[in-house]
């Protein structure tokens, strides 16, 4: 059997088989694309959970960076009123030794 054109089907079998051979080459590759793609959306998904992370850990270290600038300020003064205090101790006992002295004094006088 041959068509008028010399096609014979044993010809268009073949033809339709390469065809078909061709489509599901095309549709592996279809497969493989689609699962590409579904990786690579699960890996920007990620990426943007890591990026809003790491905007969270930024805003976290300016704030701890506030505190830790906050306390040692505090602690500059608490040094400062510690060396006042230890001054005044000083005195203190300069001056009841001065007063011991000058009661003393006094109590041998009478």
């Amino acid at each position: 059997m041959t068509c008028s054109i010399g096609v014979t089907p044993v010809t268009v079998a073949q033809l339709l088989l390469m065809m078909l051979m061709m489509y599901w080459t095309q549709a592996s590759q279809v497969e493989k694309y689609e699962k590409e793609v579904t990786r690579l959306k699960e890996k920007l998904l990620e990426l943007e959970f890591y990026k809003v992370r790491v905007d969270e850990l930024r805003a976290d270290s300016s704030s701890l960076l506030d505190a830790n600038q906050l306390l040692t300020d505090q602690l500059a003064v608490c040094h400062k009123r510690i060396e006042t205090v230890v001054d005044l101790e000083s005195d203190l006992q300069k001056y009841k030794q001065q007063l011991a002295s000058a009661a003393e004094v006094k109590w041998h006088h009478f």
